[in-house]
């Protein structure tokens, strides 16, 4: 999902006339496809590895240990590709991966996403809070009807990991 926020804004800045900005685009294309029909499974869970056989998995590390960057990454990245070529298909797949984000990271009592699925571990790096911030800004302009949601979210996220611990102390 970030190779696709880097890609997007690689072709802002690519000249037309190079030929640089097809390329990209075309690339940008090839990995939101990619991404939307081998690493979100149905339930709107994003992977960062596919199976290849029953016993070969191609790629990093499972969901279950970075499940938080995993989803906002894959939400952030999708919509990058969205604003890029605007099909249907991404908005659609940012949008299952945003109802997967909430059913099964927000945690209600904690008033916060958990960064692990298995568990109530709130780890925090830069990376994890830059990442899921993003993704729920980005979500705001594209999920209008979750907008108020999306940015009580926004705020637990800044009052009780950014304002109480500082960005160099995230871990719980």
């Amino acid at each position: 999902g970030l190779l696709l926020s880097a890609l997007k804004e690689a072709s802002a800045g690519a000249r037309a006339e190079d030929n640089l900005q097809k390329e990209i685009k075309d690339l940008i294309k090839k990995q939101a496809d990619f991404i939307c029909s081998e690493l979100q499974k149905g339930n709107g869970e994003f992977s960062d590895g596919r199976w290849v056989t029953k016993i070969l998995r191609k790629e990093g590390a499972g969901a279950a240990e970075d499940g938080l960057v995993l989803q906002t990454g894959g939400i952030m990245g999708i919509l990058s590709a969205y604003e890029v070529i605007p099909d249907d298909k991404y908005l659609k797949s940012a949008k299952r991966g945003w109802d997967y984000l909430e059913r099964h990271l927000w945690s209600d009592e904690l008033g916060i996403y958990r960064s692990r699925l298995k568990g109530e571990s709130l780890t925090y790096t830069p990376l994890t809070a830059g990442v899921t911030i993003g993704a729920l800004s980005r979500l705001i302009k594209y999920l209008p009807e979750e907008k108020e949601s999306i940015l009580a979210h926004l705020s637990y996220i800044g009052d009780r990991k950014l304002n109480q611990a500082g960005i160099e102390g995230l871990n719980n």
